[in-house]
Protein backbone atom coordinates (compact mmCIF):
# COMPACT_ATOMS: atom_id res chain seq x y z
CA UNK A 1 0.00 0.00 0.00
CA UNK A 2 1.30 3.69 -1.06
CA UNK A 3 0.29 6.88 0.14
CA UNK A 4 1.56 10.19 -1.48
CA UNK A 5 0.54 13.36 0.59
CA UNK A 6 0.07 16.56 -1.38
CA UNK A 7 -0.21 19.90 -0.56
CA UNK A 8 -2.50 22.28 -2.59
CA UNK A 9 -2.34 26.09 -2.48
CA UNK A 10 -4.49 28.12 -4.00
CA UNK A 11 -2.83 31.72 -3.99
CA UNK A 12 -5.99 33.28 -6.37
CA UNK A 13 -9.47 30.92 -6.75
CA UNK A 14 -9.59 28.65 -9.59
CA UNK A 15 -5.50 28.30 -9.57
CA UNK A 16 -4.59 25.46 -7.05
CA UNK A 17 -1.04 24.26 -7.39
CA UNK A 18 -0.21 20.67 -5.98
CA UNK A 19 3.01 20.38 -3.89
CA UNK A 20 4.22 17.11 -2.47
CA UNK A 21 5.23 16.66 0.83
CA UNK A 22 5.93 13.36 1.39
CA UNK A 23 4.61 9.55 0.59
CA UNK A 24 4.06 6.27 2.94
CA UNK A 25 4.52 2.80 2.17
CA UNK A 26 3.21 -0.28 3.90
CA UNK A 27 2.74 -3.57 4.07
CA UNK A 28 -0.73 -5.75 3.22
CA UNK A 29 -0.60 -7.01 6.72
CA UNK A 30 -0.84 -4.63 9.55
CA UNK A 31 0.81 -4.91 13.09
CA UNK A 32 0.43 -2.23 16.13
CA UNK A 33 4.30 -1.31 14.71
CA UNK A 34 2.92 -0.15 11.47
CA UNK A 35 -1.05 1.25 11.93
CA UNK A 36 -0.31 4.62 11.10
CA UNK A 37 2.18 7.30 10.92
CA UNK A 38 5.66 6.68 13.01
CA UNK A 39 7.19 9.45 15.13
CA UNK A 40 9.98 9.45 12.45
CA UNK A 41 7.04 9.84 9.51
CA UNK A 42 5.06 12.07 11.18
CA UNK A 43 8.51 15.00 12.00
CA UNK A 44 9.04 14.75 7.98
CA UNK A 45 6.12 15.19 7.23
CA UNK A 46 5.35 18.37 9.56
CA UNK A 47 8.59 19.91 8.58
CA UNK A 48 7.98 19.74 4.96
CA UNK A 49 4.23 21.03 5.30
CA UNK A 50 5.97 23.89 7.23
CA UNK A 51 8.55 24.57 4.91
CA UNK A 52 5.97 24.69 2.05
CA UNK A 53 3.47 26.98 4.04
CA UNK A 54 5.96 29.54 5.14
CA UNK A 55 7.33 29.81 1.53
CA UNK A 56 3.83 30.59 0.25
CA UNK A 57 3.11 32.96 2.60
CA UNK A 58 6.19 34.76 2.32
CA UNK A 59 6.05 35.20 -1.27
CA UNK A 60 2.32 36.02 -1.61
CA UNK A 61 3.96 38.81 1.21
CA UNK A 62 5.98 40.47 -0.67
CA UNK A 63 3.85 40.27 -3.82
CA UNK A 64 0.93 41.97 -2.06
CA UNK A 65 3.47 45.07 -1.69
CA UNK A 66 1.68 48.21 -3.08
CA UNK A 67 3.40 50.79 -5.11
CA UNK A 68 4.44 54.20 -3.25
CA UNK A 69 0.41 55.48 -2.57
CA UNK A 70 1.21 59.41 -3.53
CA UNK A 71 3.02 58.57 -6.97
CA UNK A 72 1.77 55.58 -8.18
CA UNK A 73 5.55 54.17 -9.08
CA UNK A 74 6.94 50.57 -7.94
CA UNK A 75 9.39 50.91 -5.05
CA UNK A 76 12.27 49.80 -6.24
CA UNK A 77 14.45 46.41 -4.58
CA UNK A 78 17.45 47.47 -2.98
CA UNK A 79 18.93 43.63 -2.22
CA UNK A 80 17.77 40.29 -0.41
CA UNK A 81 18.66 39.14 2.82
CA UNK A 82 18.51 35.33 4.41
CA UNK A 83 16.31 35.21 7.49
CA UNK A 84 15.88 31.57 9.05
CA UNK A 85 12.14 31.14 11.44
CA UNK A 86 12.40 28.68 13.89
CA UNK A 87 9.13 27.03 14.83
CA UNK A 88 7.57 23.64 16.23
CA UNK A 89 7.39 21.92 12.83
CA UNK A 90 11.01 23.09 12.12
CA UNK A 91 12.84 26.39 10.86
CA UNK A 92 12.55 27.33 7.34
CA UNK A 93 14.84 29.75 5.50
CA UNK A 94 13.68 32.59 4.31
CA UNK A 95 14.78 35.11 1.42
CA UNK A 96 13.26 38.55 2.43
CA UNK A 97 13.23 41.66 -0.01
CA UNK A 98 14.82 45.21 0.87
CA UNK A 99 12.90 47.98 -0.61
CA UNK A 100 14.08 51.65 -1.69
CA UNK A 101 11.57 54.73 -0.50
CA UNK A 102 10.55 55.92 -3.13
CA UNK A 103 11.99 59.02 -4.60
CA UNK A 104 8.84 61.42 -4.29
CA UNK A 105 9.12 61.52 -0.04
CA UNK A 106 12.56 62.71 -0.32
CA UNK A 107 14.24 59.82 1.00
CA UNK A 108 15.86 57.67 -1.85
CA UNK A 109 18.55 56.65 0.49
CA UNK A 110 16.49 54.68 2.69
CA UNK A 111 15.42 51.14 2.82
CA UNK A 112 12.81 48.85 4.43
CA UNK A 113 12.25 45.05 4.58
CA UNK A 114 9.26 43.69 3.16
CA UNK A 115 8.87 41.74 6.29
CA UNK A 116 9.10 43.30 10.36
CA UNK A 117 11.56 40.66 11.46
CA UNK A 118 15.05 39.42 12.77
CA UNK A 119 17.67 37.33 11.25
CA UNK A 120 16.45 34.35 13.36
CA UNK A 121 12.43 34.96 14.62
CA UNK A 122 11.01 32.68 16.72
CA UNK A 123 7.22 32.00 16.88
CA UNK A 124 5.38 32.30 20.08
CA UNK A 125 4.43 28.62 20.10
CA UNK A 126 8.08 27.55 20.24
CA UNK A 127 9.02 30.33 22.98
CA UNK A 128 5.77 28.86 25.04
CA UNK A 129 6.60 25.07 24.79
CA UNK A 130 10.38 25.47 25.63
CA UNK A 131 9.45 28.06 28.51
CA UNK A 132 6.90 25.57 29.58
CA UNK A 133 8.94 22.64 29.61
CA UNK A 134 11.63 24.13 31.12
CA UNK A 135 9.44 25.06 34.12
CA UNK A 136 9.21 21.73 34.83
CA UNK A 137 12.79 19.96 33.75
CA UNK A 138 16.27 20.81 33.89
CA UNK A 139 16.77 22.19 30.31
CA UNK A 140 19.04 19.38 29.20
CA UNK A 141 15.74 16.81 29.48
CA UNK A 142 14.24 19.36 27.68
CA UNK A 143 16.29 19.38 24.65
CA UNK A 144 16.55 15.46 24.79
CA UNK A 145 12.89 15.50 25.18
CA UNK A 146 11.37 18.18 22.66
CA UNK A 147 14.47 16.18 20.35
CA UNK A 148 12.20 13.21 20.26
CA UNK A 149 8.86 14.42 18.99
CA UNK A 150 10.00 17.72 17.28
CA UNK A 151 11.63 17.62 13.56
CA UNK A 152 15.22 17.39 13.27
CA UNK A 153 15.89 20.84 12.10
CA UNK A 154 13.77 22.24 15.39
CA UNK A 155 15.90 20.32 17.81
CA UNK A 156 17.79 22.87 20.19
CA UNK A 157 20.53 22.30 22.83
CA UNK A 158 20.40 22.83 26.62
CA UNK A 159 21.61 26.43 26.00
CA UNK A 160 19.17 27.35 23.77
CA UNK A 161 16.60 26.16 25.67
CA UNK A 162 18.14 28.17 28.59
CA UNK A 163 18.38 31.22 26.80
CA UNK A 164 14.71 31.16 25.27
CA UNK A 165 13.34 30.23 28.61
CA UNK A 166 14.93 33.77 30.50
CA UNK A 167 13.86 35.50 27.69
CA UNK A 168 10.14 34.58 28.31
CA UNK A 169 10.65 35.21 31.76
CA UNK A 170 11.74 38.94 31.50
CA UNK A 171 9.26 39.59 29.48
CA UNK A 172 6.63 38.18 31.96
CA UNK A 173 8.47 40.36 34.17
CA UNK A 174 8.07 43.58 32.62
CA UNK A 175 4.54 42.60 31.63
CA UNK A 176 3.98 42.26 36.08
CA UNK A 177 5.65 45.54 36.02
CA UNK A 178 2.93 47.11 33.33
CA UNK A 179 -0.21 45.11 34.95
CA UNK A 180 0.98 46.26 38.99
CA UNK A 181 1.34 50.00 37.70
CA UNK A 182 -2.26 50.06 36.06
CA UNK A 183 -3.97 48.06 38.40
CA UNK A 184 -5.57 50.11 40.52
CA UNK A 185 -5.85 48.45 43.97
CA UNK A 186 -7.36 50.11 47.30
CA UNK A 187 -4.54 50.49 50.06
CA UNK A 188 -3.35 47.50 51.84
CA UNK A 189 -4.52 47.89 55.92
CA UNK A 190 -2.62 44.68 56.50
CA UNK A 191 -0.18 42.23 55.10
CA UNK A 192 0.78 39.09 55.94
CA UNK A 193 4.47 37.88 54.33
CA UNK A 194 5.47 34.01 54.18
CA UNK A 195 9.10 33.14 52.93
CA UNK A 196 10.57 30.03 52.30
CA UNK A 197 13.23 28.67 50.29
CA UNK A 198 16.27 25.80 49.76
CA UNK A 199 19.60 25.35 48.81
CA UNK A 200 20.44 23.95 44.86
CA UNK A 201 23.58 22.03 45.19
CA UNK A 202 25.84 21.06 42.09
CA UNK A 203 26.11 17.67 42.07
CA UNK A 204 29.72 17.77 41.25
CA UNK A 205 32.05 19.67 44.00
CA UNK A 206 31.76 22.80 42.11
CA UNK A 207 30.79 25.56 45.49
CA UNK A 208 30.10 28.40 42.97
CA UNK A 209 27.32 26.90 41.54
CA UNK A 210 25.50 26.44 44.50
CA UNK A 211 22.64 29.06 45.01
CA UNK A 212 19.95 29.68 47.45
CA UNK A 213 16.24 30.32 46.07
CA UNK A 214 13.65 31.94 48.62
CA UNK A 215 9.98 32.23 47.81
CA UNK A 216 6.89 33.63 49.12
CA UNK A 217 3.94 34.83 49.20
CA UNK A 218 1.77 37.89 50.51
CA UNK A 219 -1.55 37.65 51.32
CA UNK A 220 -4.09 40.37 52.16
CA UNK A 221 -6.82 41.14 54.77
CA UNK A 222 -9.64 39.96 52.38
CA UNK A 223 -7.48 36.66 51.45
CA UNK A 224 -6.14 37.61 48.30
CA UNK A 225 -1.97 36.05 47.55
CA UNK A 226 0.75 37.39 45.49
CA UNK A 227 3.43 35.04 45.01
CA UNK A 228 7.32 36.13 44.58
CA UNK A 229 10.68 33.68 43.89
CA UNK A 230 13.82 35.28 43.84
CA UNK A 231 17.68 33.86 44.07
CA UNK A 232 19.10 35.24 47.52
CA UNK A 233 22.14 36.79 45.66
CA UNK A 234 20.28 38.34 42.73
CA UNK A 235 20.56 41.70 44.02
CA UNK A 236 18.60 44.22 41.95
CA UNK A 237 16.37 41.46 40.51
CA UNK A 238 15.71 40.45 44.20
CA UNK A 239 14.45 43.59 45.56
CA UNK A 240 12.27 44.43 42.52
CA UNK A 241 10.19 40.61 42.81
CA UNK A 242 9.58 41.44 46.42
CA UNK A 243 8.65 45.26 45.64
CA UNK A 244 6.59 44.16 42.54
CA UNK A 245 4.76 41.88 45.19
CA UNK A 246 3.86 44.70 47.71
CA UNK A 247 2.93 47.18 44.80
CA UNK A 248 0.12 44.50 44.00
CA UNK A 249 -0.97 44.22 47.23
CA UNK A 250 -1.53 47.80 47.65
CA UNK A 251 1.51 48.58 50.23
CA UNK A 252 1.75 51.83 51.40
CA UNK A 253 3.75 53.43 54.40
CA UNK A 254 0.87 52.90 56.28
CA UNK A 255 0.51 49.12 56.12
CA UNK A 256 1.06 46.91 58.83
CA UNK A 257 3.20 44.05 57.37
CA UNK A 258 3.93 40.97 59.60
CA UNK A 259 6.40 38.20 58.60
CA UNK A 260 7.09 34.99 59.50
CA UNK A 261 9.89 32.18 57.43
CA UNK A 262 11.04 28.95 58.33
CA UNK A 263 14.63 27.31 58.07
CA UNK A 264 15.05 26.02 54.64
CA UNK A 265 16.19 22.70 53.44
CA UNK A 266 19.11 21.09 51.56
CA UNK A 267 18.67 19.56 48.59
CA UNK A 268 20.88 18.13 45.66
CA UNK A 269 20.40 19.12 42.47
CA UNK A 270 18.75 17.32 39.65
Amino acid sequence: MKWIIKLVFEAAPGSPVEHDVGMIERAEKISPATAGLTITEGKALLASLQKQIVTAQVEQHVASIKPCPQCGNALRTKGCSQSTLRSVYGNVGMRIRRLRECPCSGSQAHSFSTLVTNKSPITPELRYITAKMAALMPFRKVADFLGELLPLSAQATASTVRNRTMKVGRRLQKSAEVLAAATSNGPCKELLVGFDGGYVRNRQQRPERNFEVVVGKALDRDGHATRFAFVRNGGFEAVSAVGLALRQCGVNKATSAAGFCRQPAVRPAR
